[in-house]
C-alpha cells in the first residue's frame, strides 16, 4: 500500500537554469535583460494541489503527505516558448506508453529529455508542460545558459539546473510527482444566483463541470446574501455581502459545507467616512483576500483581508484603485495573472484597467494603468497569460495579451444572445476552458457558456460565438442567470 505523503513548501524557486556546460565555476555578472520565468504546481504559482516538481527541477524536495497515484497516465510536452505560447510544435511529447517512467518506490515520474538533440538556441526560453485526462496539471520555464560565463543568466535567482550526462550526451532529468486527487480537483463552479422564481431567495448554487457535455447542480445553499464569493481548494467561501444598509459591506466566511464560522463588518468610519459596500472578494496568490468597494464618489477602492484565522477574518488594508478620477466610478473583475499582480476596472465602466502589484503583506507597491478598456468582468488565461474581459452592455469578450495590453488580440462577439447586462462574470478552469456567466433579460436562457482550451488556443482576429463550438448550459432554476462565480 502507498504511504501517504503531504509536499509543504520549503524554499521558493522563481526562475529555471538549464546548463548547457560546465557544472563548476561561479556566474559572471548577469545581463539587464529579464525574460519572464513562471512555474507552477502545488507550492508554485498557485497551481494542481496535487502535483509537484521535484528535483532537479526545483530544490530542495519538497516533504509530502499525499497519496501518490501511480496510475495517473500524464503526458509531458516541452515547447520553444514565446512568453504567451509554444513557438510551432513541441520539441518533446511523452506519454507512460511512449517512455514516462513511474517509480512507485521513490514515488514520481519522469522522463529524460536529451536537451542538444533538439538544437536549443542559447537565450530561448522553454516550456515544460504535463496534463493527464485533459487538465494541465503543471509547467515550468527554462533557459538554456551557461554558469561559468553566467551569459542570458536571469536575475531573479542563482538556482540552476544540472544536465546530466551519458555518453558523451547531456540530458536533463524531469521529475515530478502527481498525487490522487490531481485530475479530479478544480471541478467544482460556484454561482451566485437569484434561485427558483423571479423575486426569489438569492443563494449559491455549486455546479459540477468536470464533465463539459454533463453540467449539473449538485448543492444549493439558500439564504446566502452574496455580492460575490471566492473559494479556495479546501473550500472556505469568502461570500461579500450586505451589512444591514446600501453603504455598509460584510465579509462572511463559510466551511466547506457552507456554514457560517467568520465575518467582518466594514464600519465607514474606519474607511475615511466613504461607504464600505463590498462586492467580488478574490484570493490572492499570498492567501489574503482581495474585494472591490464601488464607491462611485469620492473613489474606489480595493479592501485587504487577512483570513490566516476564518474564523475571526481582519480588515488590513485600504487603497484607491489609481488613478484617482473625480467621479470615483467603479470597481469590477479583479483577478490574479501569474505574477501576482491583481487587475481590476476602476477608472470607470469606460475607463481603463488598472494592474496593482502588492507585497505579501497586503501593501501596494506600484500600479499601471491602461485607457480605453472597461467592462464587466475579467479572467486570466492561466499558462497562456491572455486577458479576457466582457464589455458591460455588449454582447462581446475581447481578449489581450497581459505583457501587452495595448494591442488588441481577438474579440468573440454575440456571446450569450442579448446586449443587456450580458456577458458577466468569467473565470477559467483548473485545465485552461473559460467559463462565462450570462444575465438572462429580454427572455434569454442561456445561463452559460464554455469556451474550451483547445478552441481558444491561438485564437486572434473576430469570431462569431458559435463559430468557436461552445458548450451552451441552462438552468431552469436560475431565472436571472448566473452572477458572481468562483471556481473550486
Amino acid at each position: 500500500m502507498t504511504t501517504p505523503m503531504r509536499c509543504r513548501f520549503l524554499c521558493p524557486l522563481l526562475a529555471l537554469f538549464v546548463l548547457s556546460s560546465c557544472e563548476e565555476g561561479q556566474p559572471a555578472a548577469p545581463l539587464n535583460a529579464e525574460p519572464f520565468f513562471a512555474i507552477e504546481d502545488a507550492i508554485h504559482g498557485g497551481g494542481n494541489e496535487h502535483f509537484y516538481w521535484l528535483p532537479p527541477m526545483i530544490t530542495p524536495a519538497p516533504a509530502c503527505t499525499g497519496v501518490f497515484d501511480a496510475s495517473a497516465d500524464p503526458t509531458i510536452e516541452v515547447c520553444a516558448w514565446s512568453g504567451s505560447a509554444c513557438l510551432g510544435d513541441p520539441l518533446l511529447t511523452i506519454t507512460a506508453a511512449s517512455g514516462i517512467t513511474v517509480n512507485t518506490v521513490d514515488e514520481w515520474f519522469g522522463v529524460d529529455w536529451y536537451v542538444f538533440d533538439h538544437d536549443p538556441v542559447e537565450g530561448d526560453v522553454y516550456r515544460i508542460s504535463v496534463s493527464a485526462s485533459g487538465q494541465q496539471l503543471g509547467f515550468a520555464d527554462l533557459m538554456i545558459v551557461d554558469k561559468v560565463t553566467g551569459q542570458l543568466r536571469n536575475t531573479l535567482g542563482d538556482d540552476y539546473i544540472l544536465l546530466s550526462e551519458n555518453n558523451g550526451r547531456k540530458f536533463l532529468k524531469i521529475r515530478f510527482r502527481v498525487e490522487e486527487g490531481a485530475t479530479t480537483g478544480g471541478g467544482e463552479l460556484y454561482a451566485q444566483a437569484q434561485l427558483w422564481t423571479p423575486g426569489g431567495v438569492f443563494g449559491v448554487a455549486v455546479f459540477d463541470i468536470r464533465d463539459l457535455t454533463s453540467i449539473r447542480r449538485v448543492r444549493v445553499y439558500e439564504n446566502v446574501p452574496v455580492f460575490g464569493l471566492a473559494v479556495s481548494k479546501d473550500g472556505t467561501a469568502y461570500v461579500a455581502g450586505p451589512g444591514g444598509s446600501a453603504d455598509i459591506g460584510v465579509l462572511d466566511v463559510y466551511d466547506s459545507d457552507f456554514n457560517l464560522i467568520g465575518s467582518v463588518t466594514v464600519d465607514p468610519a474606519d474607511v475615511d467616512g466613504i461607504n464600505s459596500f463590498i462586492i467580488d472578494p478574490q484570493i490572492g496568490p499570498s492567501g489574503l483576500v482581495f474585494a472591490c468597494n464601488p464607491a462611485r464618489g469620492p473613489q474606489a477602492r480595493i479592501f485587504v483581508f487577512n483570513v490566516d484565522d476564518p474564523t475571526d477574518p481582519q480588515l488590513i488594508n485600504v487603497e484607491d484603485i489609481h488613478p484617482v478620477v473625480a467621479d470615483g466610478r467603479e470597481c469590477r473583475g479583479p483577478t490574479f495573472d501569474s505574477q501576482g499582480n491583481l487587475w481590476v476596472f476602476g477608472a470607470g465602466l469606460y475607463g481603463g484597467m488598472t494592474k496593482m502589484e502588492f507585497d505579501t503583506g497586503g501593501d501596494l507597491l506600484g500600479w499601471e494603468y491602461y485607457p480605453g478598456m472597461g467592462g464587466h468582468g475579467m479572467a486570466i488565461e492561466p499558462g497562456e497569460g491572455r486577458l479576457f474581459w466582457s464589455w458591460v452592455n455588449n454582447d462581446k469578450i475581447q481578449f489581450v495579451l497581459s505583457s501587452d495590453p495595448a494591442t488588441m488580440v481577438g474579440t468573440i462577439t454575440d456571446v450569450c444572445g442579448t446586449n443587456i447586462l450580458s456577458p458577466g462574470a468569467m473565470r477559467f478552469s483548473q485545465r485552461g476552458d473559460l467559463f462565462v456567466g450570462c444575465s438572462n433579460y429580454e427572455g434569454v436562457t442561456t445561463d452559460l457558456v464554455v469556451f474550451r482550451k483547445e478552441d481558444l488556443a491561438g485564437l486572434t482576429g473576430v469570431h462569431l460565438a458559435s463559430s468557436l463550438n461552445p458548450v451552451i448550459f441552462e438552468d431552469e432554476a436560475l431565472p436571472n442567470g448566473f452572477g458572481w462565480m468562483a471556481m473550486r
